[in-house]
């Protein structure tokens, strides 16, 4: 239980925020390329690339996370800034299985361009909002100093 009597206690949420995710990132990972696998032997060995390689978007979630933590540990992570990232990765993971679903049943979707759309453009806010409060942080501790 907590109490407002806690509030001197402080977490680095930055770090847990990193290795939480990575470790996330790595799980949805693994459970997608052993889905493709499944999904490849079930589809009579039809694959596709889109299947196969569906596991790399969250792969470059970890690789994007970890190259932040290691060149700008300090960094601020907005709410805005994780949810835009992980749904993007998401969202980008999610069109490439779509995708290789429909190769593999023979169809097609002129939906699927949405999701690539989508999964970009919060990627792209994420990083918007990661550089910008990390700039008005800078220029906030300048003007104290």
């Amino acid at each position: 239980m907590f109490t407002s009597e806690n509030k001197n206690i402080t977490y680095n949420t930055n770090i847990n925020f990193y290795t939480r995710h990575i470790k996330i990132l790595l799980g949805v990972s693994t459970f997608v390329f052993i889905f493709s696998r499944i999904y490849d032997h079930y589809s009579h060995n039809v694959t596709t690339p889109y299947m196969d390689l569906g596991f790399l978007f969250p792969l470059a979630g970890v690789l994007i996370l970890a190259l932040l933590n290691a060149f700008i540990p300090k960094g601020e992570l907005t709410f805005i800034t994780r949810q835009c990232f992980d749904w993007g990765i998401i969202t980008l993971m999610i069109a490439s299985l779509l995708n290789g679903v429909f190769i593999i049943a023979g169809t097609n979707s002129p939906y699927l361009i949405i999701y690539v759309i989508v999964g970009v453009l919060l990627i792209s806010i994420s990083f918007i909002s990661y550089i910008t409060s990390n700039i008005s942080k800078t220029i906030q501790k300048n003007k104290k100093a």
